[in-house]
């Protein structure tokens, strides 16, 4: 009988990313997610950190997709690092998400897939940000 060997966690602040920046193939069911649903992957990518609903944040990038991708994503990002000092990598969050957004979501939710923080579609009140 075979035995799954499941990775340990990082400590939540071990200033290591889990997931490189242009490893969206590591999660290919998150990568095929922000490919096909980019609304809704960057609405949950929204909702996980900030532990919302993802309505409001999804209607927010239907009508101003740039201002999101300029103003607020960056923002979450520096969240997401801050919480788990995580390093600048590969570059400032703002510049990342606005050249990269795909790649920058993707990144995002398989970190907090693998520190936990992730539960899939929707699943407002789980923000990492929540005590």
């Amino acid at each position: 009988m075979a035995v799954a060997m499941v990775p340990a966690l990082p400590p939540a602040n071990s200033g290591q990313w889990n997931f490189a920046a242009f490893s969206c193939f590591s999660n290919i069911d998150i990568c095929c997610y922000t490919m096909f649903c980019g609304l809704c992957a960057g609405a949950e990518y929204n909702a996980s950190i900030t532990g919302g609903g993802c309505g409001g944040p999804f209607f927010f990038i239907c009508c101003c997709p740039m201002c999101w991708t300029c103003c607020t994503a960056p923002g979450l990002r520096t969240q997401l690092r801050q919480k788990y000092g995580l390093p600048t990598d590969p570059c400032d969050d703002c510049l990342f998400h606005v050249c990269c957004n795909g790649l920058a979501i993707c990144q995002g939710l398989s970190e907090m897939r693998a520190r936990g923080k992730y539960g899939g579609p929707c699943n407002s009140g789980t923000g990492i940000m929540l005590p």
